[in-house]
């Protein structure tokens, strides 16, 4: 939630190949990816993706922690549609998902000032304020008992 939208479209644009459009709503931690800039491309289904949930849909669930799930619509005899999860398809998409964070994080520390400029940031953002501890080490009370 802390990453600035400018680095996750850079890293889009230079490791996944596409120039896609992210919008991030900070209040309430919503991120959303563009994801007609992934259609008709080969890698976002091959490389980055599978056929039934491309790059720019797993992009969005690592920003958003999401865990893709694939479903498949199933009809009964009565005509009834019921889905059932397609594990086959949900493990891989779940590879892909790993490959695109492995992807990343790699891609962070590639460039000292990106990574420097990132460490600094997620410190000023959430390694600024130590809890107080009070254990009293530094009284002095003559004539009290210990």
């Amino acid at each position: 939630p802390w990453l600035p939208v400018s680095d996750i479209m850079a890293f889009t644009h230079e490791v996944l190949g596409v120039e896609a459009v992210i919008h991030h709503t900070a209040e309430v931690a919503c991120w959303s990816v563009e994801k007609r800039a992934f259609l008709g491309r080969a890698e976002a289904t091959s490389v980055w993706g599978t056929e039934r949930r491309h790059a720019g849909e797993l992009l969005e669930d690592a920003l958003t922690q999401a865990s893709p799930k694939i479903w498949d619509t199933i009809r009964d005899s009565n005509g009834n549609d019921s889905r059932v999860l397609n594990t086959q398809e949900t493990e891989a998409a779940k590879e892909k998902l790993a490959a695109i964070r492995q992807a990343f994080q790699n891609w962070v520390w590639q460039d000292a000032e990106r990574a420097d400029r990132l460490v600094r940031l997620y410190n000023d953002t959430y390694n600024n304020l130590v809890p107080r501890t009070f254990n009293g080490d530094h009284l002095r009370l003559p004539g009290a008992s210990t």
